[in-house]
């Protein structure tokens, strides 16, 4: 039986079981890297060139990407989550709370807040476009800026001109694999082992929210990327569940792949995805309503699953 299997982990600091879990990352790493340089190899796609060009015109090329950017979340994120699991609880399916799918009211209304949410993310990240390092700093900006000019650049690739199958296999890669990953990961056990060393489920949950934004590399994306970690957070300890950050996840995701497909058939607008972003004009009062039909609905999530809630230390 799965509660007598030995965990041989299952008794060490809090600490060193976050070491372990970033060792266990950092064999991922290593891993993912030996099976590009093989890729590499074989010569079909020069990814070197590619990430220094950033030009995605050829279908092959996009195909490979797709394969790789599957190939990495699995490698980086899921396997080590579920191989710690292991290691660390003799129960490794109620370790990383995917032993349950939780309230369904509660998963309904998580994804719901994430679609009202949209025009107050949208403003967030253009507050966050405007920040700027200091002068000091002008080599680290003008990197991010490149980097992060070629991450945008290869998700247009991804989501344009998509077919119907395109768009099933993008919702698959782009939604799916990435919420499971990252939320199997951070939530499921990155924030667990935070918040047993820090003894305290707020700062446990705000520093997995940075981790998770920051390991993005996208500075310009950076806080509403850290709220909506937080907000996650929070939704995996008044839940209980990890399904429900999973869904909630996937819906963030999956929307910008659905719309770019419907903007593309002129069935929406192109400034759906847009709104709130000049909140200081007439969009403000989206922002506005977005802001407090997100308060409500997490004053919501909250009492729904009062019962289930782990009191912080």
């Amino acid at each position: 039986m799965e509660n007598q299997r030995p965990a041989p982990f299952e008794g060490a600091k809090p600490f060193a079981q976050l070491l372990i879990f970033i060792g266990l990352f950092c064999i991922a790493v290593f891993l993912l890297m030996i099976g590009m340089m093989l890729a590499q190899m074989t010569g079909k796609v020069n990814l070197m060139v590619l990430q220094s060009t950033g030009s995605f015109d050829d279908p092959d090329v996009l195909k490979t990407l797709k394969i790789l950017q599957i190939a990495s979340a699995i490698i980086l994120f899921i396997v080590p989550a579920i191989v710690f699991a292991f290691l660390a609880a003799r129960k490794w399916a109620a370790y990383l709370n995917i032993d349950r799918i939780g309230k369904i009211s509660i998963l309904l209304l998580g994804g719901i807040l994430m679609v009202v949410a949209s025009p107050l993310i949208n403003f967030l990240v253009e507050i966050n476009s405007h920040l700027q390092l200091p002068e000091w700093l002008h080599g680290v900006e003008a990197w991010m800026k490149d980097s992060e000019a070629k991450d945008d650049a290869l998700t247009v690739a991804f989501i344009s001109h998509q077919t119907f199958t395109d768009l099933i296999v993008n919702l698959i890669m782009i939604a799916l694999i990435a919420a499971v990953s990252e939320e199997l990961f951070f939530r499921g056990v990155m924030q667990k082992l935070l918040v047993k060393m820090t003894k305290n489920t707020h700062i446990g949950i705000w520093i997995t929210g940075i981790i998770f934004s920051a390991i993005h590399l996208q500075f310009y994306g950076f806080l509403p990327r850290m709220l909506m970690g937080v907000y996650l957070g929070y939704l995996l300890v008044w839940s209980g569940s990890l399904w429900v950050t999973i869904f909630a996840h996937f819906i963030n995701n999956g929307a910008a792949v659905l719309f770019s497909y419907l903007e593309e058939r002129k069935i929406i607008t192109d400034s759906v995805d847009k709104v709130g972003t000049q909140a200081g004009g007439s969009e403000a009062v989206y922002v506005i309503v977005s802001t407090t039909l997100v308060v409500l609905l997490l004053v919501a999530i909250y009492k729904i699953s009062r019962k289930n809630i782990v009191a912080p230390s």
